[in-house]
């Protein structure tokens, strides 16, 4: 029989096909396997550390979660973590993520869910209410680290249906700021309007005769804005390792006892290398994995 959903949610067919999919998915080496207790991370974007949202300290909690789960309940065993990075959810049911597709697969009745909190499953009240009715009739129990809160009980559903609707009025709420904050900036690049003190924003130039002059693409520090983002986005790495690697990338540039003239010649930082990230994503920047060399080198 497949798991019934609250009468006032709406699951459309294609969702409803992929959690029965899911659900009719069993692997029979593991059918008759000891209680296991899974964790859960995502991070929907790069500056979740500033949150207390990076993986190293969800994962921690999550740890710490599931060793006292563990004592409570002797036949658990610990089982993997899935983590997403760079994933919504509000625009992704957790059955559309590829690590949360995975820990749907793996869950079996008797299982244990852990979360940091309730927004990193889930910000769509539609697929906490569905999950948790599912898990519910299979036996399977969430806990949430920030609140030390799990779904064993009455209660415990309760305050997580309430949680699932302020989840999700949070997600909209900063998905419209975050459009609204787009579109501004949309309007002062269309605009032509100069950054403060005269200067143009990153990724342009100006060009024209003294009173008449306008902005234009600054291809060359578009070009750099690419390798930011391919070093950040493809390598993983921090803001400060790409300012390290920027800063020899530039002394390879420099002509000896040249002056600094401009952004080429500056030193990087921690705070210009996220700055340019920042901007290079408002622009729509592709990853450029093509590194700088001293111009007597050829490029490979």
């Amino acid at each position: 029989m497949p798991p019934t959903f609250p009468i006032s949610l709406e699951v459309s067919a294609q969702e409803f096909q992929q959690i029965a999919a899911l659900l009719r998915r069993r692997n029979p080496a593991t059918a008759h396997r000891l209680p296991l207790i899974y964790g859960y991370v995502r991070v929907s974007h790069y500056d979740s550390a500033k949150s207390g949202l990076s993986p190293e300290e969800q994962t921690d909690a999550i740890n710490e979660c599931r060793h006292g789960v563990c004592k409570k309940h002797p036949e658990l065993e610990l089982g993997p973590i899935y983590r997403d990075d760079g994933v919504s959810a509000l625009k992704d049911l957790l059955v559309q993520r590829p690590q949360g597709s995975k820990l749907l697969a793996a869950l079996q009745p008797g299982d244990h869910v852990v979360f940091k909190r309730l927004d990193r499953g889930f910000r769509r009240l539609v697929d906490t209410c569905t999950w948790m009715t599912v898990w519910n009739e299979r036996g399977i129990t969430m806990h949430f680290t920030d609140i030390d809160l799990d779904t064993s009980s009455p209660n415990g559903r309760m305050v997580v249906h309430m949680m699932g609707a302020f989840a999700e009025y949070e997600g909209e709420r900063i998905a419209e700021r975050n459009r609204d904050i787009a579109k501004r900036r949309k309007a002062r690049t269309r605009s032509g309007r100069l950054a403060s003190g005269g200067r143009p924003q990153i990724g342009f130039k100006k060009m024209g005769p003294p009173g008449r002059r306008h902005l234009v693409d600054d291809q060359e520090m578009r070009a750099w804005m690419g390798r930011v983002v391919n070093l950040r986005d493809k390598l993983r790495l921090s803001f400060s390792e790409i300012a390290e690697i920027l800063s020899g990338w530039v002394l390879n540039l420099a002509e000896p006892g040249s002056e600094q003239v401009d952004w080429r010649d500056r030193a990087w930082t921690r705070q210009s290398a996220e700055r340019w990230y920042l901007r290079a994503k408002e622009l729509g920047i592709e990853p450029d994995n093509r590194a700088v060399r001293p111009s007597s080198q050829p490029a490979p």
